[in-house]
């Protein structure tokens, strides 16, 4: 797999850099990646220097999250010059699937958390689980206004069930004077983001949410996100689960683009 990042032939040239010194292009997009396990700090800075993504995903602990959270480290990876992107794994459609792997999800058959497994989708679960995804992220030092991604696994059909806890989640955490995102398949986004930006009108936010897509259909990193298909996409994903390698550190990941290097 080539991991060439430069610009295409006639794009733009480099004329900025980051704080932390990578060349930046007008206009462009803002690669970063997403993995499952926090990898260590030591790995982290080694390719900040040497890979060309500029932010990271950052899962908090969650329902339907098996892996070893990022929580905790969010000063020490911003000083590292990181972009973070707050992730919040909550319950999940029963034919959807679940993170238990880095970056892969598994069968909604595979032993679950029991968080995920013990309670119902619903508008209450949904309160309840935003209230925890703003909790943890305030007790890590996230202030207010910080998006939070609630990941929404793919599931066909899209439940009634589900969109009340998505719809109930982006209320509160409104409420709690955070702001919502959606992580979610492109199978999914139309459906989610029609509830999304519902729930916000009600609440006389006129803002347009932030919304990560996931599709790989024409994904590329010098691409911005609404060229996914998806004109409201704010985070395009491609759900590659790979391995790269820079400066001998492997981290297997999924490739990203954002509109702004903290999503």
């Amino acid at each position: 797999m080539s991991c060439s990042r430069g610009p295409a032939v006639g794009g733009p040239r480099p004329s900025d850099t980051t704080p932390g010194g990578k060349p930046r292009r007008e206009g462009a997009a803002f690669p970063g990646f997403d993995k499952r396990d926090f990898p260590g700090l030591g790995d982290m800075e080694v390719w900040y220097a040497s890979s060309p993504y500029e932010w990271v995903g950052y899962y908090l602990p969650a329902p339907c999250f098996l892996g070893t959270p990022w929580a905790g480290h969010r000063q020490e990876l911003i000083d590292q010059h990181w972009g973070l992107a707050v992730l919040y794994v909550g319950l999940q459609a029963s034919n959807a699937a679940v993170l238990t792997a880095d970056t892969a999800a598994v069968p909604s058959s595979v032993a679950q958390p029991t968080r995920c497994s013990q309670n119902s989708l619903s508008a209450a679960q949904g309160q309840v689980d935003a209230d925890d995804a703003v909790n943890m992220a305030t007790a890590d030092g996230f202030p207010e206004a910080t998006t939070i991604f609630l990941d929404v696994e793919r599931a066909e059909p899209y439940p009634a069930e589900l969109d009340a806890y998505v719809r109930a989640w982006v209320a509160q955490v409104l409420l709690r004077k955070f702001t919502p995102g959606i992580y979610g398949h492109r199978v999914n986004a139309a459906a989610l983001f029609a509830s999304q930006k519902a729930v916000y009108s009600a609440a006389g936010d006129a803002r347009d949410p932030p919304f990560w897509v996931v599709n790989s259909q024409g994904f590329d990193l010098g691409k911005s996100p609404a060229e996914s298909g998806f004109a409201f996409a704010t985070v395009w994903q491609n759900p590659t689960d790979a391995n790269e390698t820079y400066s001998n550190v492997t981290f297997r990941i999924d490739r990203n683009v954002a509109s702004k290097k903290n999503p």
